[in-house]
């Protein structure tokens, strides 16, 4: 017959536990994508006052993340129009800005501000917003 052996852990016992992480990184001073787009996002409700704004959305898998990119209108029942779609990795750039055509590649912030302000400069959401504004003005 064998005996189950207990032992008894003290505060004495214990060793320290050490940290295999090492020194941490600093948070980096680049913006992520979804940041950048929600700041665009207030700057849609500002010159709209308050008519219409841009949020942001992130859903995140294994694969990385995807922001939707979205006009809000929220005395129209808060309709929403889809702008443009934001994939990425952990490392937050390169970046792919998807909208009408092929998804363009972004290498750094800079570059994802540029294809950004395309997008958003377009005849396609230009037309949206002024449509969605003409529809709140009849309301």
């Amino acid at each position: 017959m064998t005996q189950a052996v207990t032992q008894t852990v003290t505060p004495d016992s214990i060793r320290p536990v050490a940290n295999l992480w090492g020194a941490l990184p600093e948070v980096s001073p680049v913006l992520a994508p979804v940041a950048i787009l929600r700041e665009q996002g207030q700057m849609l409700a500002q010159a709209t006052k308050g008519l219409l704004y841009a949020d942001a959305r992130i859903q995140a898998d294994r694969s990385g993340f995807e922001v939707a990119m979205r006009i809000v209108a929220p005395s129209l029942n808060n309709y929403t129009y889809e702008i443009l779609r934001v994939g990425h990795g952990v490392e937050l750039y390169p970046a792919w800005v998807t909208a009408d055509a092929e998804p363009i590649e972004c290498r750094d912030e800079r570059a994802f501000e540029e294809a950004v302000a395309k997008v958003l400069q377009s005849d396609r959401v230009r037309r949206a917003i002024s449509g969605l504004l003409a529809q709140i003005q009849a309301n």
